[in-house]
C-alpha cells in the first residue's frame, strides 16, 4: 500500500528554506576549514633567546597577519623578520587616572628584509614601512596604571602586510 503525505503549500516551503539555510551552513564551514584550517604547512617561529619554539601550539600562523612578542623575541613571517628591542616610551593614561590625553607608546624594533637589518621607531597605530612590508604596533599590554611596568611585562601586538606598490595604488584610481 502507497501512503500519499499532504503538505501544505507553506509546510513545503518552509522545508525548502530550512534545506537552503543547511546547504548554506555546511558551504561556509566547508570553505572555513579548506582556506582558514588548513593553510599551508609553513609554521612561523618566534624565538626567544637562543631557543626557538612554535609560535602557536594549537593552530598555524596565518603568512600574514597580528603577531605578538614581548622585548627580545624574533617572529619570522613570509620575507621579513621583526624583534622589538626597546620601549622608548609609554606615555599612555593610567587606567585609574582621568587624562585629556590619551598617550601613546613607542617601540624600538630591529627588522630583517630582503637581506638588510635595520633599526625602527614604531608609534602605536602608525603604520611603517619596511622593505615591502607594512608593520604597524597596533596593541600593547599591560595596561597602564601608576606602577612601572618592567620591560620584560610588555606584550607588543603588531600587524604585518605585504605593502602595497604606489605605483599599483595611482592606477587604480
Amino acid at each position: 500500500m502507497v501512503r500519499t503525505i499532504y503538505m501544505e503549500p507553506r509546510t513545503q516551503s518552509n522545508f525548502k528554506l530550512y534545506g537552503a539555510i543547511s546547504l548554506v551552513l555546511i558551504l561556509i564551514i566547508s570553505v572555513w576549514f579548506f582556506f582558514i584550517k588548513n593553510t599551508s604547512p609553513h609554521t612561523d617561529t618566534v624565538e626567544t633567546g637562543n631557543q626557538s619554539e612554535p609560535a602557536s601550539q594549537s593552530t598555524t600562523v596565518l603568512p600574514y597577519g597580528l603577531i605578538t612578542l614581548r622585548i627580545g623575541e624574533t617572529a619570522s613571517v613570509r620575507g621579513i623578520s621583526i624583534t622589538p628591542t626597546k620601549v622608548t616610551e609609554d606615555s599612555r593614561c593610567p587606567t585609574d587616572v582621568t587624562c585629556v590625553w590619551s598617550g601613546t607608546v613607542k617601540v624600538t624594533i630591529k627588522s630583517t628584509a630582503s637581506g638588510k637589518t635595520q633599526n625602527d621607531t614604531l608609534t602605536l597605530g602608525s603604520p611603517s614601512t619596511i622593505d615591502v612590508f607594512t608593520v604597524k604596533l597596533v596593541s600593547v599590554h599591560p595596561q597602564k596604571t601608576q606602577k612601572e611596568i618592567a620591560e620584560k611585562d610588555y606584550e607588543l601586538t603588531f600587524d604585518v602586510h605585504q605593502a602595497i606598490p604606489r605605483d599599483t595604488e595611482s592606477n587604480g584610481k
